[in-house]
């Protein structure tokens, strides 16, 4: 008889310590069907954005529509930003440009950051790649228009990285603002080289104080971008309702399942490997930092770790017959 793996999400709470920066990446590579997958699990609304298995940097990616109603048909992250006075919040995300998704005659922007806090939606801070290949960057009291131009190029992807630093300054409520776009190549995958910049400083005692501002992105064929990938979260965390990392219930655990950790080689070993079998890891909090389709003649598989950070890392083994995760720390 067939036996069923039956796979649950375990949600971990992330809520974090007054002032520590958390960090988040959504890689959309995690798809189980049109219902579960990495886009509809940890953001709400994005009309005309819908995840896919293929064309992005490691794997799945998000098609955009055509056009949208930018600033309604936003797609809403599962967590938000506390704005402490002397704190950061980074966001970030990557895309595709295409000229010939591209349309002049419209006013669509490739792709848009938006933050509104809770408190007041209008004191907002929006950063776009405009219609006219610009770095746009909208807030409550001050604009950068035009803005620096920026040369895309066809097939490459981009990062759009929106920065925001609450300074506070001498009346407690400055705000810092910087939009970097940068050049990731054809792969989306090589070294970044920042194509421009654009700062400025304004003041908004309502952006300073909040602890709920919200985080959310648009993004439109008619503005140049073919897809969206690698949504990047930085900050201070406040609510939260991401699914996080993924445990199992199973009817079997490998015996011999092992996972341990030798210079700069992670090594995780089993004799149930299989065509289906995959190692997904996750970072304490909740990332997904490798996944991989394990050879089914070997009985393990060794992970370069040269580049990972000390923490605790979940490793998470599915085979044919079992599934199952460990924990493991990484020390330095």
């Amino acid at each position: 008889m067939k036996k069923n793996i039956l796979c649950a999400f375990l949600t971990i709470s992330l809520f974090s310590a007054h002032g520590q920066i958390v960090n988040e990446t959504v890689d959309f590579n995690n798809y189980v069907s049109s219902t579960d997958n990495d886009f509809v699990n940890r953001f709400n609304n994005g009309l005309g954005l819908n995840q896919i298995t293929t064309n992005g940097i490691t794997g799945g990616c998000l098609t955009v529509p055509a056009t949208m109603d930018w600033g309604n048909d936003n797609a809403v992250y599962c967590s938000k930003y506390v704005s402490d006075s002397g704190s950061y919040c980074r966001t970030s995300v990557s895309f595709k440009y295409d000229t010939t998704v591209f349309s002049t005659s419209g006013f669509d922007r490739a792709v848009s950051i938006f933050l509104h806090p809770y408190a007041d939606f209008n004191h907002y801070v929006i950063a776009s790649v405009s219609h006219t290949h610009r770095i746009e960057i909208l807030t409550y009291s001050w604009t950068n228009s035009p803005g620096p131009l920026l040369n895309l190029v066809h097939n490459h992807w981009y990062d759009l990285i929106l920065t925001v630093t609450f300074t506070g300054g001498p009346s407690g409520d400055q705000v810092d603002v910087n939009t970097l776009v940068t050049d990731l190549g054809i792969t989306g995958q090589t070294p970044p080289i920042p194509v421009n910049s654009s700062s400025g400083t304004f003041n908004d005692s309502v952006l300073v104080g909040d602890t709920a501002v919200r985080v959310s992105f648009t993004a439109t064929g008619n503005g140049g971008a073919k897809y969206i990938d690698n949504f990047r979260y930085e900050g201070i965390k406040s609510a939260d309702s991401c699914i996080s990392i993924p445990t199992y219930i199973f009817e079997k655990t490998p015996e011999d399942f092992s996972v341990f950790i030798s210079g700069n080689k992670l090594t995780v070993g089993s004799s149930e490997f299989g065509d289906k079998s995959e190692i997904t890891i996750y970072s304490i909090r909740g990332e997904k930092i490798f996944s991989q389709k394990l050879i089914a003649e070997s009985r393990h598989q060794d992970i370069d770790i040269s580049g990972w950070t000390p923490g605790v890392y979940f490793v998470c083994l599915k085979t044919m017959q079992s599934a199952s995760v460990k924990k493991i720390a990484l020390v330095r």
